[in-house]
């Protein structure tokens, strides 16, 4: 029940297993080439000087002058306008965290503030009084309701007597008109 494979199938698969056969070495030998110039010295022997090293005591000192520069530099802005009253490190001094290094001079920014509070509270009670002619004005329109509610209750309560008299009204008019004839 087995069939033969077709010849041109069996060549198509050999030929695909050849090719990547070939590209593996391919790829093999080009790593290895890669990793040999990747891991080549780049100094060459006779560049290099060696020298034995004895123990002992070192006796001579080097002295020098010159100016030592920060390796970075920090500028420091104040988040306010403010005058400087006192200057308390200068440049190149250590300073440790939470050393003052300025005083400045905030009573303008400090009255500056005191405004803006006034006026804050100035617009609150503004605010405050708003809402009670408000509050007035909603209880005073509640009253007149309610005003008109009972008046309309105190018509009602009058037109229902007259309702009950009139017909008792009608029948004696009726009755003395009729005793009357």
């Amino acid at each position: 029940m087995d069939r033969e494979i077709a010849p041109e199938v069996r060549t198509r698969r050999t030929l695909r297993k050849g090719i990547t056969a070939a590209v593996a070495v391919a790829a093999v030998v080009f790593l290895v080439a890669a990793t040999v110039q990747y891991l080549k010295p780049s100094v060459r022997r006779t560049e290099i000087q060696t020298a034995r090293v004895e123990r002992g005591t070192v006796d001579e000192v080097l002295q020098s002058s010159g100016t030592v520069i920060p390796d970075t530099e920090s500028v420091i802005s104040s988040p306010v306008d403010a005058r400087v009253l006192r200057i308390g490190r200068r440049a190149g001094d250590r300073l440790k965290k939470g050393d003052e290094i300025l005083t400045l001079d905030t009573s303008a920014s400090h009255l500056d503030l005191e405004r803006l509070k006034d006026q804050v509270a100035q617009k609150e009670s503004e605010v405050a009084q708003a809402r009670l002619k408000s509050e007035e004005s909603m209880a005073a329109l509640a009253a007149q309701l309610e005003q008109k509610r009972l008046d309309i209750e105190i018509y009602r309560f009058k037109a229902e007597p007259r309702r009950r008299i009139s017909p008792r009204r009608s029948r004696r008019r009726r009755a003395t008109s009729s005793c009357g004839n």
